[in-house]
């Protein structure tokens, strides 16, 4: 079992395609091949997640899982394009299961989404790290292939 937790600083932008990413001069990585995902966002009856800005997910892909909380914004965040907040992140072996377990404790189904998803990592030239070269920050770059089109985001 995999458990990470951390600070997510998420940032979504529209680019037409890969080349011009590695057009700019970014360097891309393929960590994880084109799959499919198919997820399932969780509440309490009363909406207490949702109208905190929590998210209580449940991502079942290639026979696996993950369960994810993604905390609140912190108190007195500006509203900004950049989503940063604790993200707590679990694997699971039978992610229907874990869907059926949060349904019989009383979180209940709010949205079902689908997706095909291709991961890379990214390094980016133009910043500099103590080595005087790029600097790979752990940015994931997304391929989202929405209605047959890819697109990163």
């Amino acid at each position: 079992m995999v458990i990470s937790t951390g600070h997510e600083i998420e940032v979504k932008l529209r680019c037409d395609s890969v080349a011009s990413l590695e057009h700019a001069g970014i360097k891309l990585t393929l960590e994880r091949a084109r799959h499919f995902e198919e997820n399932w966002l969780f509440d309490t009856p009363d909406h207490q997640l949702g109208s905190g800005l929590a998210v209580l997910r449940v991502r079942a892909m290639e026979g696996a899982g993950l369960l994810t909380y993604k905390a609140p914004p912190p108190a007195g965040s500006p509203i900004s394009q950049f989503k940063k907040r604790i993200e707590i992140e679990t694997t699971i072996g039978d992610p229907e299961r874990m869907v059926a377990i949060l349904t019989h404790m009383g979180y209940r189904k709010w949205f079902h989404y689908q997706k095909y998803r291709t991961v890379y990592d990214a390094l980016l030239p133009n910043v500099i790290g103590r080595s005087g070269s790029g600097l790979a920050l752990g940015v994931g770059v997304e391929r989202e292939h929405v209605g047959g089109e890819p697109r990163i985001g």
